[in-house]
């Protein structure tokens, strides 16, 4: 793919999403429910594409109400939305597509053919640029996420998950499986740093990198040897390991004060004092957790898994679980509102989704899409650090 001179781009709605963001310094307001309205505020939604067809609702997270719906051209993969612009923007692995959605006008904005396949697309701390990787055949593009052009990309790159952003806007850490190690893209230059985790190269089954919030610290979790590595983001050195029997994707609390680690066959969840590496609770929950939202001021913290329909809520205060129950069906994934309020938990085999109430853990459940979730996101999640 080549740069397009600024002449090239659809001015139009370019000229309406740069106006929508160098005004909007009002705080949020409730949507407006007028479906002929433009979609202004991305964190007053939660946005939820269909697991067959090729349809994305766009859901108030103060009423719980579908306010608009989008029939796309490809089926939706991958869905994010920029929290400081209207942009809705979507993946396709099939075709190799990427779409970027106008929410002001309602119509699409740019629609990309990729020379590689986007399995994992992350929007970085900024919401300005899109971190493409493919797990399975390698490739890596960095995207300006209102643009919608290239700015850097690496055809040759390893296979990897999600990449994990640093906040200087300049590094972007990946872990290599095929080497046990993690690395760093340096986006200015294109130029790639690796450091091995073990003594030697060791085939590896990582997760994808998280991060404390103020960057000091990068986790990563391989299921091969039962290994949580904390890694100096400035020495480049490990600090400390855990052992996890069958760990899950390490996760940071949004205020920054804890780390999580998940036993996704037999529920052991660990809560970390971050600074100090020293343990803060520990509580077995005797069923597979995969997944933690955190609620406001980093106190209470739904645990569950997407393999079963257990869900507890853990208050960091009293290092106790609260709440034990089911949900209705499996959870597909879990996201926050950005005040850390309100958890929504979307199901694949039912089109539904449920709010929970972070404080009290008062639950209930409203309609999305035809035939269950297939990717769902929070216009702006809390979980800023995962």
């Amino acid at each position: 793919m080549s740069c397009k001179s600024i002449k090239q781009f659809a001015l139009k709605p370019l000229l309406a999403i740069l106006f929508w963001t160098l005004t909007s310094s009002v705080p949020a307001q409730e949507p407006e429910l007028n479906p002929t309205v433009g979609l202004r505020n991305t964190p007053d939604f939660l946005f939820a594409a269909d697991a067959d067809e090729n349809l994305i609702d766009v859901i108030s997270v103060h009423t719980h109400e579908t306010v608009y719906r989008f029939e796309t051209k490809y089926h939706v993969d991958q869905i994010l939305a920029t929290p400081n612009a209207p942009l809705l923007i979507y993946t396709n692995i099939e075709h190799k597509r990427i779409v970027a959605i106008n929410l002001l006008e309602k119509t699409v904005y740019k629609d990309i053919q990729l020379t590689m396949t986007p399995r994992h697309v992350v929007l970085d701390t900024s919401g300005m640029k899109l971190g493409i990787s493919d797990s399975l055949d390698g490739g890596f593009v960095l995207f300006h996420a209102y643009s919608m052009e290239p700015i850097l990309e690496l055809p040759d790159f390893i296979p990897t998950t999600d990449v994990l952003f640093d906040p200087n806007e300049v590094d972007i850490h990946y872990s290599n499986n095929l080497t046990g190690s993690v690395g760093i893209i340096d986006s200015n230059t294109g130029k790639t740093w690796e450091m091995n985790l073990y003594a030697e190269a060791t085939p590896s089954s990582f997760s994808s990198p998280s991060r404390s919030l103020d960057s000091q610290y990068i986790y990563v979790a391989d299921k091969n040897t039962s290994k949580v590595f904390a890694v100096s983001a400035y020495t480049r050195e490990v600090l400390q390991s855990y052992d996890v029997q069958t760990p899950a994707r390490p996760y940071t609390s949004p205020a920054g004060y804890f780390l999580y680690l998940l036993d996704e066959v037999n529920g052991k969840f660990t809560a970390i004092e971050q600074h100090q590496f020293a343990p803060f609770a520990e509580v077995d929950l005797k069923t597979a957790i995969d997944t933690v939202v955190v609620g406001q001021f980093d106190r209470m913290n739904l645990l569950l898994s997407t393999s079963n329909k257990n869900y507890y809520l853990f208050d960091n205060n009293s290092k106790s679980v609260t709440l034990e129950s089911e949900f209705k069906y499996t959870p597909l994934s879990a996201e926050a509102t950005a005040d850390g309020k309100t958890a929504f938990v979307s199901f694949s085999e039912a089109p539904y989704i449920a709010a929970i109430d972070l404080v009290n853990g008062a639950i209930s459940y409203f309609d999305a899409t035809n035939n269950g979730v297939g990717i769902s996101a929070a216009g702006l999640s809390n979980t800023v650090c995962h």
